[in-house]
């Protein structure tokens, strides 16, 4: 196994610890109210995502896929780190005697974590300098100063929380409220959720309906107009066609009155009968004209 092999060996066991740890933080925080510890935790549980992913990187550009012991000998101990940190959380949640007792006792378990953490980190710094791999040194460095912190702050953080467990079971005055706890909060927050999701579901109905109805009055406004000016324009036309047509009538009525349909046939019928007919004009006529020539004639006879 080369130097660059046993390196790739020591991240891939800091990886394994931060993936269990991020597991063992969020049961933590669960478990834990509202406060000045559940803070530090939930920061140090961003800080410990952060790391993870840092470390995976500097894995991927050292090559660690590319040789199978050490790939597969990372796979394991992040299964066993995640598995045990798994095999743990139901033991977190019913050991001790009371709530604050399981936040004093997550708190120790915390450090002992921190503290193998720095200790690994020590190791994988002194390695990288050892085979000249700053890059990987400054990385170690870097994230041994985050647990550092983080193991102070908790240990800071204990004889308040121990305290409170003394005051809880000796004296009987639990500080300890589960309403408060990370898991109350996370059950809060999604009936939040829910709740916003229906109110803009509702929203969002709402404005598709009222949409929809504007865009069925403006539509109906746009075909009252049209369909009143075809009426209109109908009823200009009737009026139009009605005076013609009257006028017509008229013309022929006139035209009725000033002419009588059986007068002038019977004058033609008359008019065309034979000269010595027994038309009264016609014979009438050929009397009127012989008299004043019969007259003398009938005169010197006598």
């Amino acid at each position: 196994m080369t130097a660059n092999d046993k390196l790739v060996q020591y991240l891939q066991e800091a990886h394994a610890l931060e993936a269990a740890l991020v597991q063992t933080l969020t049961v933590h925080i669960a478990m834990t109210p509202e406060g000045e510890y559940r803070d530090l935790l939930e920061n140090h549980l961003q800080e410990t995502r952060d790391q993870t992913a840092a470390i995976e990187q500097r894995l991927r550009d050292l090559g660690a896929g590319r040789n199978p012991f050490t790939l597969g000998l990372g796979i394991i101990e992040t299964v066993i780190g995640q598995a045990v940190a798994f095999g743990k959380a139901p033991l977190d949640l019913m050991r001790g005697t009371g709530g604050d007792e399981k936040l004093v006792k997550n708190a120790k378990d915390e450090v002992a974590s921190e503290a193998l953490e720095i200790a690994t980190y020590d190791t994988v710094e002194a390695l990288a300098d050892a085979v000249g791999d700053a890059t990987t040194a400054d990385l170690a460095r870097r994230h041994r100063e985050q647990e550092e912190r983080a193991l102070n702050r908790l240990r800071e953080l204990i004889p308040g929380l121990t305290q409170a467990f003394v005051a809880a079971d000796v004296v009987g005055v639990e500080s300890y409220d589960a309403a408060r706890t990370g898991a109350a909060d996370t059950v809060r927050a999604a009936a939040r959720e829910v709740r916003e999701k229906a109110a803009q579901t509702a929203g969002e109905a709402r404005d598709a309906a009222a949409g929809a109805g504007a865009r069925a009055r403006r539509t109906a406004a746009r075909a009252t107009p049209s369909g009143s000016s075809s009426r209109s324009r109908s009823s200009s036309a009737s009026r139009r066609d009605t005076p013609s047509g009257s006028g017509s009538r008229g013309r022929a009525s006139t035209s009725a009155r000033d002419t009588p349909s059986g007068s002038r046939p019977r004058g033609r019928a008359s008019t065309s009968s034979p000269a010595g007919g027994d038309s009264p004009r016609s014979g009438g006529s050929s009397r009127t004209r012989r008299s004043p020539k019969n007259g003398p004639s009938s005169g010197d006879g006598s």
